[in-house]
């Protein structure tokens, strides 16, 4: 897969969560503390698989994140999920979260999760949405932060 280092991968990937930096997700620096960031992730991950039609309970299998600049609080943020592949037992997803004003690249996530419970037909069901979603996402650049790991 080709990588890039565009602060924004493609605006398809754009998650319908964009959560802000609150007071509550800050450190004593008022910087958005780490433990957050896993948080918003966690969010995109989710409104992800709405968007899809993907009802299931997910539960993370392993995730790394890459920190690659400190967030001051109250800052917008903005994420992305791109589908780097998937099988019946789960989906591998790369996710990139930025800052506004300035669009700027603050971390990138690696995920592999997996659907909890969930019958033959439920995952017959997330395979014929992820399908079409897949075959556009693999010819979107992957952030260069993403070969750090």
């Amino acid at each position: 897969m080709a990588h890039s280092t565009h602060p924004v991968f493609d605006d398809s990937l754009i998650s319908s969560a964009t959560p802000s930096v609150i007071a509550e997700w800050t450190d004593y620096n008022d910087h958005f503390n780490v433990a957050y960031y896993v948080q918003a992730f966690d969010l995109a991950a989710q409104a992800f698989r709405h968007d899809q039609g993907i009802n299931l309970p997910f539960e993370i299998k392993t995730n790394r994140v890459s920190y690659l600049r400190e967030v001051p609080g109250g800052r917008k943020l903005t994420l992305t999920t791109q589908l780097i592949g998937f099988t019946d037992k789960g989906l591998h997803t790369v996710q990139a979260l930025y800052a506004e004003p300035e669009r700027y690249l603050a971390a990138v996530e690696e995920r592999l999760e997996m659907p909890i419970s969930g019958t033959a037909e439920d995952i017959a069901q997330i395979t014929s949405a992820l399908k079409p979603i897949l075959d556009a996402h693999v010819k979107i650049a992957l952030p260069e932060a993403w070969n750090t790991f």
